[in-house]
């Protein structure tokens, strides 16, 4: 975590790097006290005034990044630090938290199981606040803080709290979407190793399987594993950014997502396992087919020996004018053949 007091960028210069999801950005303000909560919907932030709102805290959300505009009227509201104004432009960085003076700004990953595409999808979420202010930055509309805008409904924690706890409850609604992500995650292992143990398996399928499980696991591993390193730093804060409190929930908070991470690299460690037992199996049938065919050349081998024999086109073969001859060659090859198949069942190579 950076702590960073003074730094001066031109935020005319703006670029937004992310993929534009939505048409028009979308602003709503939510306005709270121990007593009241009011929710509106600014259209037009150039006009708005926190100072309207004094004696309440404020959480604002803005979906989309790419109208800069917005995002330039929304900084001078706020007075925000230009160095938030150009992380919030980048939307391919790690989760990292930094402060600016009075100002906190933490980046996570929210993540999205989108199931007709059977695969996981992520959006950055930026939140910043001050002293009674919270904004939140995302990619598109959406999210999974309903619950804490039901709860806030209510007189709840979140209202009676400041405002540092709003920042607490939606990093922990964040750590709640990662253990769902890795409860599918947890299902896909064990229908994969199923699928390993399987005698019809279809081997390229599960090679993709796992190689898709990998990197799935692999990015999990990339936006879970900083997010524990933010909530240390943040405990640590003096009490005039994270209050005791607050402090208190997440240190709660990081115990939470040392059990997640734990989970993530028990889940990494079994992949590995399962890769080596499906190429251990796949190893087992390549060698079992093999016995067969050795097994199935071993017999015909003598077989061979004696219908060569009797296949030589010489004028002087002895047997070829015996009345019985071609049964008594047919007899011998059958008892060769069942002498054979016994000495190996005997020996349990068959």
């Amino acid at each position: 975590m950076k702590r960073l007091t003074h730094c001066v960028i031109d935020t005319t210069k703006l670029i937004y790097n992310g993929e534009r999801k939505i048409h028009e950005p979308n602003v709503t303000l939510i306005a709270f006290n121990n007593e009241v909560i009011e929710n509106y919907k600014i259209s037009n932030m150039q006009e708005f005034n926190p100072r309207d709102f004094r004696g309440k805290k404020l959480w604002i959300n803005i979906d989309g990044l790419h109208d800069s505009e917005l995002i330039q009227n929304t900084a001078e509201k706020f007075k925000l630090h230009p160095m938030i104004i150009e992380n919030l432009a980048n939307v391919h960085q790690r989760p990292t938290a930094e402060i600016y003076g009075t100002q906190c700004h933490i980046i996570m990953k929210m993540l999205n199981f989108d199931v007709k595409q059977e695969t996981f999808q992520h959006e950055q979420l930026s939140i910043i606040f001050s002293d009674n202010w919270l904004i939140t930055f995302q990619e598109e509309p959406g999210d999974v803080f309903d619950s804490i805008r039901h709860r806030m409904s209510l007189k709840s924690r979140i209202r009676l709290n400041k405002i540092d706890y709003l920042a607490y409850a939606l990093m922990d609604m964040i750590t709640d979407t990662y253990f769902r992500s890795m409860d599918i995650v947890s299902d896909w292992l064990e229908a994969l190793e199923n699928s390993i143990m399987s005698t019809t398996t279809n081997h390229k399928q599960t090679v993709q399987e796992i190689n898709d499980l990998k990197h799935d696991l692999s990015k999990l591993r990339r936006f879970i594993w900083p997010v524990r390193d933010i909530v240390n730093q943040l405990t640590r804060e003096d009490e005039d950014l994270i209050s005791k409190e607050t402090s208190k929930n997440l240190r709660e908070l990081y115990n939470t997502l040392a059990q997640l991470i734990d989970n993530l690299e028990l889940y990494r460690e079994n992949l590995s396992n399962m890769l080596d037992l499906y190429l251990s199996n796949l190893s087992y049938k390549m060698n079992d087919i093999m016995k067969t065919l050795t097994v199935i050349t071993t017999i015909f081998i003598p077989l061979t020996f004696i219908t060569s024999i009797y296949g030589m086109n010489f004028v002087n073969l002895p047997e070829i004018h015996t009345k019985y001859g071609y049964f008594v060659v047919m007899g011998l090859m059958l008892m060769v053949m069942m002498l054979m198949i016994r000495y190996f069942r005997k020996k349990r190579w068959i």
